[in-house]
């Protein structure tokens, strides 16, 4: 009965462990957190009109002088 209940909580262990292990290693490896843009979920919850976005890119503007303060 004891291994049967090892077994169980080993295999609960497994699932839940490796999954969060694979997804630290591509973050890790890659060295970039996920996009966080847009989610098909966004549209079934009402938080967008459009059910299909394109992604766009923020392009940050940096005055010719740089960050110098005057």
């Amino acid at each position: 009965m004891n291994s049967l209940l090892y077994l169980t909580m080993l295999f609960i262990v497994v699932l839940t462990v490796v999954p969060i292990m694979i997804v630290i290693i591509k973050t890790v490896l890659r060295r970039k957190l996920p996009s966080n843009y847009y989610t098909p979920f966004d549209y079934i919850s009402a938080q967008t009109t459009e059910e299909f976005h394109e992604e766009k890119e923020e392009i940050k503007k940096e005055d010719e002088n740089g960050d110098s303060k005057n």
